[in-house]
């Protein structure tokens, strides 16, 4: 079998593990390809094994990743670079997931530390939701009041300078809270953003 219909059919058998498995294992065999030097229409040794036993190998280390090395090993024994290079991915592995648990502990104990100054600033965010939460509230209160005093006791005047008056206090509050609301949609991703890129180890944090 040709290699390009080899590596078809290897891509089928693999249709069921997720596209990152998937494209790290095809992309790891065409490297095995290419350092065995058969080209995409030269035939592919039978020592290598099928795309199907090859499949099984593949789907049994991700399950099982102690089997990783032993399952690349036996394929054939002529690639010690290959294995290696299995070895030192494996390595890789376990290093950013401890890496991964370090920042986690580190962001908790920060958290911690700093629990006097972020707890206050919730706080006092909250704080202000509530305001103006309750400056709403009584600004459309006092307009129901103003429109009751023109109706009920005839006095345009005074009525109006109620009502003209609350409905400056329910704007603030609405403008106030649109306020919050934005900041809240900038500020809080940012910070789960900010986060996930310290703890997976990711660069370009603006």
């Amino acid at each position: 079998m040709k290699r390009r219909e080899f590596m078809r059919q290897l891509e089928e058998k693999l249709v069921d593990l997720s596209q990152n498995d998937r494209d790290e294992a095809m992309s790891y065999y065409q490297d095995y390809m290419d350092d065995a030097g058969i080209g995409m229409d030269d035939k592919v040794p039978e020592d290598i094994g099928s795309p199907d036993d090859i499949a099984k190998k593949i789907i049994r280390s991700i399950l099982n990743p102690d089997t990783d090395f032993i399952a690349e090993e036996k394929i054939n024994d002529k690639t010690p670079a290959k294995t290696v290079r299995l070895e030192k991915r494996s390595s890789n592995t376990n290093k950013t997931a401890d890496d991964r648990t370090t920042k986690i502990f580190l962001i908790i104990l920060i958290a911690i530390a700093t629990s006097p100054v972020w707890t206050s600033v919730l706080g006092v965010a909250l704080g202000i939701l509530v305001a103006d939460i309750g400056m709403i509230i009584g600004g459309i209160a006092m307009a129901v009041v103003g429109i009751s005093i023109i109706v009920t006791q005839m006095a345009a005047g005074t009525g109006l300078l109620v009502t003209g008056i609350a409905c400056i206090i329910t704007a603030i509050g609405v403008l106030l809270g649109v306020a919050i609301t934005n900041l809240l949609n900038v500020f809080l991703p940012w910070i789960v953003r900010v986060i996930s890129e310290f703890v997976n180890g990711e660069k370009g944090v603006a």
